[in-house]
């Protein structure tokens, strides 16, 4: 799984913290997938910025210059295309330590408005429901 298709479910799983289950297993799961994905964020955080400091151009106080589109702005085409390839190899770099969880329906407990069709199907890569 990339690491920005791992982040864009940041929000989902979040909203599966919040479940219960019958099942203690379950919810280690789901806490240790919440963890990463909180880890992966501020890793992915870290790493945006340094790209930024790095082909952003910056201002006389040292600050990142954007135009009135709110766009980053560049010195040159060359820094801005260096920018662009920077940002989509790190939101395309593979995250191959997240492991699917199972969650068998039957293990939910109590009412669970968050737990909607919707959410369910953004979590697919990372959970079978059974």
């Amino acid at each position: 799984m990339k690491l920005l298709e791992f982040l864009n479910l940041k929000d989902s799983i979040e909203l599966l913290t919040k479940v219960k289950f019958s099942d203690f297993k379950i919810t280690l799961d789901i806490y240790n997938l919440s963890k990463k994905a909180n880890e992966m964020l501020d890793l992915y955080r870290q790493e945006h910025s340094k790209i930024v400091e790095e082909y952003v151009q910056k201002d006389d106080n040292g600050n990142v210059m954007i135009d009135d589109k709110r766009q980053f702005m560049f010195k040159n085409d060359e820094d801005r295309q260096k920018f662009i390839n920077s940002v989509t190899e790190l939101n395309n770099t593979e995250i191959t330590d997240i492991n699917k969880i199972d969650i068998s329906i039957e293990k939910i407990q109590g009412n669970n408005n968050s737990l909607t069709a919707d959410v369910m199907l953004k979590l697919d890569p990372i959970i079978t429901w059974c």
